[in-house]
């Protein structure tokens, strides 16, 4: 069995005191996710979190590793992949998306992000971080 890990985070920015989280569509799949990404060798998580954040957004963001969660699944026969994610607060909210892996995003408030999700797993997450925030 091949394992894999990325590292990801769900990302917000506040606006009139409620939270807009970022939600991406990926070119691998034109599913509707967060910002994540493969670690590479001697990454701690948080830095392929911050990296992967960077890269596909161009964001800078400050990252809150008492929310963690991990998505556990299997991309393919063989295969199980961990995705671990954060949630991390944007500096600022200009994005710049990475032409080889981002075809669109958007900050959305958190009914709207559910909505535009593809996979219930991330919904879960999104749901679990928006809690966090009101907590």
């Amino acid at each position: 069995m091949k394992e894999e890990i990325s590292c990801g985070a769900v990302v917000y920015r506040m606006e009139t005191n409620k939270p807009l989280y970022l939600v991406i569509r990926h070119m691998n799949g034109g599913h509707w996710a967060f910002a994540k990404g493969h670690v590479e060798a001697n990454e701690t998580e948080e830095e392929t979190a911050l990296r992967e954040i960077q890269e596909e957004t161009g964001l800078h963001v400050e990252l809150d590793t008492n929310f963690r969660e991990v998505n556990r699944y299997s991309p393919g026969p063989g295969i199980t992949k961990d995705v671990i994610y954060f949630l991390a607060q944007a500096q600022t909210s200009a994005i710049q998306e990475q032409a080889i892996e981002v075809t669109d995003s958007a900050w959305l408030p958190f009914e709207e992000a559910v909505e535009r999700l593809t996979y219930a797993n991330d919904q879960a997450i999104l749901t679990k971080a928006h809690h966090y925030l009101q907590d």
